[in-house]
């Protein structure tokens, strides 16, 4: 009777726990979502501002900084723990985790292009901003090919 009371009360502080962590993945991942859809959505207003006759600086920065800022805050939005099989969904491959210098250095080149975007858009020249925009693309690319799962 003692044992099958111990493990019931095992069993009662343990569950929640594994639930309460699986949830907290969840909601790392959702998080990690909702972040890259943001990234996107900037990402594509830039994109489409470019396509206009006549885009400002004014128009522009807003959304670059946003780029910029996201891209420097990528890395801390894969704690380990959240990739696949942690619970929840998530398109980030393991390779995130098992080869973490070269996801490191992906995500600082990101940065440092987006970076550069923000810097051209602020000098003014769209042509050489139309140009990083392309680079900034490129380096999302092959983040994505090495460390995304393809849909």
């Amino acid at each position: 009777m003692r044992s099958s009371f111990s493990a019931v009360l095992l069993a009662a502080l343990i569950f929640p726990t594994i639930s309460f962590a699986q949830s907290g993945v969840s909601r790392v991942q959702e998080a990690r979502s909702a972040q890259f859809k943001a990234l996107g959505a900037s990402f594509k207003a830039v994109n489409e501002m470019l396509r206009r006759d006549k885009v400002s600086q004014r128009d522009l920065m807003p959304r670059v900084r946003d780029v910029r800022a996201r891209a420097r805050a990528l890395p801390g939005w894969f704690p380990k723990g959240s990739g696949l099989g942690s619970g929840g969904e998530t398109k980030a491959k393991p390779e995130i985790w098992t080869n973490a210098a070269g996801f490191r250095t992906a995500a600082q080149s990101f940065a440092v292009e987006a970076t550069r975007l923000e810097t051209l858009v602020r000098q003014g020249n769209m042509s050489d901003v139309a140009d990083q925009v392309k680079i900034v693309g490129r380096t999302c690319a092959t983040c994505h090919a090495t460390f995304r799962i393809k849909q």
